[in-house]
C-alpha cells in the first residue's frame, strides 16, 4: 500500500502557522475533485488562499505528486505576509487534499475505515526512514524527526483522525510541531485534511483537536457524505 503511505505522510512537507476562529459556514470557494464538487467553508480568522500564485507554488512544491491540493488556509495574520511566505516560518494552518487517482471513485465510511487501518502501520520507524529523506531533499538544511503518534480519535462519525508530534531542526534551531491527519468522506470522495500547530505544552493537543474538529464539522456541514 505504498500509494496510501504517500497520501498520508507527504502532508508533513508543509511549513508552519496559528489562530482559527469559529462561526460562518458559507462556501468561500468551490472546487472539483473528479466530478464531485466540494464547498470549502469560510473559517473565521482564516483565509482560504490556494489560488494565490505564491501559495499554490509552495503548496504544490511540498506535496507528493500523487496528491492534489484542494484548499489551503492561512490565518489572517500570516495572510498579510502572503507575498513573502518563503521568508517566514508560519504555523496554525491547514490544507485539504486528495489522491489524484481516486477522483472518480465513490467511497463510504467503511472504505475510509479500511484505508485508515492500512495507513497506521506506516508510522513505524523502519517505514519512516526512507520517507524522511524525500522530505529533507525538498528543503535544504532541514532535518526531520520521526513522527510520534499521540492518539487516534474520531472527531465526527464521518472522519478518522491521527494526532502526532514531530520535531524539525533547521541549522541549530529545533522546533516541535503538533499535527493531525484527518480522513473524511465528502460527496462520496475520500478527502484528507492536515492541520499544523506549533507545540507549546500538553495543552497544545487539546487546542489542536478543537481547531481540527471545527474545520471537519464545517466541511461536513456543507458537503454531504
Amino acid at each position: 500500500m505504498a500509494h496510501y503511505v504517500n497520501i498520508a505522510l507527504f502532508f508533513i512537507l508543509g511549513l508552519l502557522q496559528y489562530q482559527l476562529g469559529y462561526g460562518q459556514t458559507d462556501c468561500t470557494r468551490q472546487t472539483l475533485y473528479g466530478s464531485a464538487e466540494l464547498c470549502l467553508p469560510q473559517i473565521k480568522g482564516m483565509t482560504e488562499c490556494y489560488t494565490h500564485p505564491d501559495v499554490k507554488q509552495i503548496a504544490d512544491h511540498f506535496e507528493d505528486a500523487q496528491n492534489l491540493v484542494l484548499g489551503y488556509y492561512l490565518n489572517d495574520s500570516n495572510y498579510q505576509h502572503v507575498d513573502s511566505l518563503y521568508e517566514i516560518r508560519y504555523e496554525d494552518y491547514f490544507k485539504i487534499y486528495a489522491s489524484r487517482g481516486l477522483g472518480e471513485m465513490d467511497v463510504d465510511i467503511h472504505y475510509l475505515a479500511s484505508i485508515y487501518e492500512e495507513v497506521i502501520p506506516t508510522f513505524r520507524q523502519e517505514t519512516w526512514v526512507g520517507i524522511k529523506e524525500s522530505i529533507e531533499e525538498k528543503l535544504e538544511g532541514l532535518n526531520v524527526g520521526t513522527p510520534q503518534l499521540v492518539e487516534e480519535i474520531e472527531l465526527t462519525e464521518r472522519s478518522r483522525t491521527m494526532t502526532m508530534i514531530i520535531n524539525y531542526q533547521v541549522a541549530d534551531e529545533s522546533f516541535p510541531v503538533a499535527m493531525t491527519i484527518n480522513f473524511l468522506v465528502l460527496n462520496k470522495r475520500l478527502i484528507f485534511v492536515a492541520y499544523y500547530l506549533n507545540y507549546v505544552d500538553e495543552h497544545t493537543f487539546a487546542q489542536l483537536a478543537d481547531k481540527t474538529r471545527h474545520v471537519i464539522q464545517q466541511l461536513e456541514l456543507l458537503n454531504p457524505e
